[in-house]
């Protein structure tokens, strides 16, 4: 089973508010929590990782707030999930938690593991925020 952070949950509803309300320009940080019952400074925090890694823009002053940085039909899952949480380990070790697993050539179900990784990511990659919204 794969569990994903909370902040990386924290950050797809945050986007998809941002989705629902694209017609609008900037949006406060304020409103989305308030709105998604989210701790503000979390999301702040959580927001400031979307704007370095260029999924979100921000802009300062009373008119100010965040946005979608590109078109939402073109950012996936993975996008979020890899700026958030960083990239999905590929060498951990399913069945015993092992961060690298010490048996990676030998272990006859690690390898079977790895390919269910690679293309549970690849799922992740075709799933965009536009996908999302219109689920």
């Amino acid at each position: 089973m794969v569990n994903f952070s909370k902040a990386t949950h924290y950050a797809l509803r945050a986007l998809m508010y941002l989705v629902k309300n694209k017609g609008r320009s900037y949006i406060k940080i304020k409103e989305i929590a308030k709105n998604e019952d989210m701790p503000r400074n979390f999301l702040s925090k959580i927001l400031q990782v979307l704007i370095k890694n260029r999924i979100v823009n921000s802009s300062l002053g009373p008119m100010g707030g965040v946005k979608l940085a590109s078109d939402y039909r073109r950012i996936s899952v993975a996008d979020v999930i890899t700026a958030i949480d960083g990239r999905m380990n590929e060498e951990g070790c399913v069945l015993f938690g092992y961060k690298r697993c010490p048996e990676l050539v030998s272990c006859p179900i690690q390898n079977e593991c790895q390919n269910i990784r690679r293309k549970f990511h690849s799922k992740l990659k075709n799933i965009t925020l536009n996908k999302l919204y219109n689920f």
